[in-house]
């Protein structure tokens, strides 16, 4: 059992370590779309420019250019997220899922004794749901999250209240103290 555990490890949860969130900064150019605080109808466009106070939006629909204040800014999204990437963690991971109920319902094929290859015990079919499991996982999700392409991906507000188009230079100090043991 702890055969499949460490490649249940090692097939779902490594790959699945890069994050989904996005934190980067929104480029001018970008597709976004914006809710703003006291308005019912999100607000998307191209970004055309961003100051430490507001975001210059191009509509979409019309071309016009809406200056719409950062502290008034409730959900910020841009598109394009990376479906392709979060659909194969889930088929991977759902798939494993499944192949450790398979391997652990289903007589190995070499309980009999005598030389055969394949599994030898129920750990080895445990191991080997999992692996195959995944692979299948894997290969949907890869085919699920090419067909659906890109979404909407919500944004951190923080990325646009800490971002302006000035320049400088930000520098922090960390230091490391020893830690002290009361007597």
């Amino acid at each position: 059992m702890q055969r499949a555990l460490r490649a249940l490890f090692l097939i779902v949860l490594i790959p699945g370590t890069t994050a989904f969130a996005q934190t980067t900064p929104v480029a001018p150019g970008a597709r976004v779309r914006v809710s703003v605080a006291g308005q019912r109808d999100k607000l998307a466009g191209r970004l055309r420019e961003q100051s430490t106070d507001s975001l210059v939006i191009a509509d979409s629909e019309t071309g016009v250019l809406r200056a719409v204040g950062v502290d008034q800014v409730t959900k910020l999204e841009i598109w394009g997220g990376h479906s392709v990437a979060k659909a194969w963690v889930v088929g991977t991971g759902v798939g494993a899922l499944a192949g450790i109920l398979v391997g652990a319902t289903v007589d190995p094929p070499c309980a009999g004794g005598g030389w055969c290859i394949g599994p030898q015990d129920q750990g080895d079919m445990v191991v080997a749901g999992v692996v195959g499991g995944a692979v299948v996982g894997g290969v949907i999700g890869l085919v699920v999250g090419a067909i659906r392409g890109h979404e909407w991906v919500p944004l951190d507000l923080a990325v646009i209240r800490s971002q302006g188009t000035g320049t400088g230079a930000r520098l922090s100090w960390r230091i490391a103290l020893p830690a002290v043991r009361a007597p």
